[in-house]
């Protein structure tokens, strides 16, 4: 039986992206919203493999 997560990784996920489905109040604009994911994910990956940073 196929788990809701097996399902994203499935259809959501790629060798070198993912795809977000994002719900949230009208407080913050799309664009706002994924400039606040990039940040956080930017971080966490420079955090995590900062050898990734020195290549930039």
């Amino acid at each position: 039986m196929e788990t809701l997560s097996d399902t994203f990784f499935r259809d959501w996920y790629n060798n070198n992206h993912v795809h977000f489905l994002l719900q949230s109040f009208p407080t913050y604009s799309c664009t706002q919203i994924i400039t606040i994911i990039k940040i956080i994910t930017a971080k966490e990956v420079f955090r995590q493999y900062p050898e990734v940073k020195k290549q930039l």
